[in-house]
């Protein structure tokens, strides 16, 4: 597709494979529009003058920036903006955390993207809320080809016998509900005492500190083969204030192991059909609640959910879902034509 650019901010994997998967070759390093350093928007504001030229501008991040070239024809002023949502910008919208001058300014430019591309069912819901007449289609990025191959391989499973818990993360503490689930590892380990939580990703060393001296928690930084910690654990738990979607989820679930996660969770789609139990509230006593529920089944119980999640997670195969978006995306360049 040499007509499309894509634009991108971080460069998260989970677009790039869609961009790979399109066979998108002319690639454009955007930096945030809306940023904590001015430097970065301010840069962004630069580089309108050096966009290449295209007919479709698919954008993983920062589409303000184009938005606004297109106004001033320094793109073809009949450039199709396609905005991938892999960040939850439309629940922040509708539950006021996002306002003032920010709000005013995504609201106007908002109305300049063509169509969007939803990454999962729930982005499809909060886009059809806040704007009821975008164009859109739906895709679930799948688990990245040679990721789904080596866990696949690895038939088996997982400690199930333990009271290990796992989470995948980074930095936003918050964000991520890594407090949330080692309030409730202290609470379910009153019970289980010898439960623990291993946290995998990068965190800033005053939050390696805070959290480390909690008797059970373990940060063990970046890693760079999951499958291991995967099949050490008995439930890998995810309670995020506000997750787009979290292929981590889906990831662990690929490797055999059951998922909590919250009801803000792009993911729980796959995770309510191993159970209404695996999706909580975002509070440490609904996680630690559910964990106890988990962790009193029977074995025989634990193994047919630990069967049952992979066979949920291996819908995210890329044979499974690359054929169906490619041509989904060509029928919305036509439409958009």
């Amino acid at each position: 597709m040499d007509e499309i650019v894509f634009i991108y901010a971080d460069g998260h994997k989970n677009s790039v494979y869609l961009a790979d998967s399109l066979g998108i070759k002319i690639r454009k390093h955007l930096p945030p529009f809306f940023s904590r350093s001015i430097k970065n928007t301010i840069l962004s504001m630069f580089m309108i003058f050096s966009l290449p030229k295209s007919k479709f501008y698919f954008i993983e991040g920062n589409f303000i920036t184009i938005a606004i070239a297109r106004k001033l024809h320094l793109i073809p002023k009949n450039a199709k903006i396609i905005k991938y949502l892999g960040e939850p910008i439309f629940y922040r919208l509708l539950n006021g955390q996002i306002k003032g001058l920010k709000k005013i300014f995504l609201d106007y430019f908002l109305k300049d993207v063509d169509a969007f591309v939803c990454h999962g069912d729930w982005q499809v819901e909060l886009l059809s809320k806040y704007l009821p007449n975008a164009k859109k289609i739906m895709v679930y990025t799948p688990i990245l080809s040679n990721q789904f191959i080596h866990i696949t391989s690895n038939e088996k499973l997982p400690n199930l016998d333990s009271h290990n818990l796992l989470l995948i993360g980074n930095g936003r503490v918050k964000y991520k509900g890594i407090d949330m689930a080692i309030d409730a590892l202290k609470i379910i380990r009153e019970k289980y005492n010898d439960a623990k939580l291993n946290v995998i990703g990068k965190f800033d060393k005053a939050v390696i500190d805070r959290y480390s001296s909690v008797e059970g928690v373990r940060f063990l930084g970046f890693v760079p083969d999951l499958l291991s910690y995967i099949k050490d654990s008995a439930l890998y738990v995810h309670p995020a204030r506000v997750e787009a979607f979290g292929l981590s989820i889906v990831e662990a679930m690929l490797g055999g192991l059951p998922a909590i996660v919250s009801k803000d969770t792009g993911a729980k789609t796959f995770v309510e059909e191993l159970g209404d139990m695996f999706v909580v509230d975002t509070n440490p006593k609904s996680v630690a609640d559910s964990i106890d529920r988990y962790f009193s089944l029977k074995k025989e119980e634990r193994i047919d959910l630990s069967n049952k999640a992979k066979n949920i997670a291996s819908k995210l195969g890329p044979d499974n879902i690359i054929p169906k978006f490619y041509t989904d995306f060509t029928n919305l360049l036509k439409e958009l034509n």
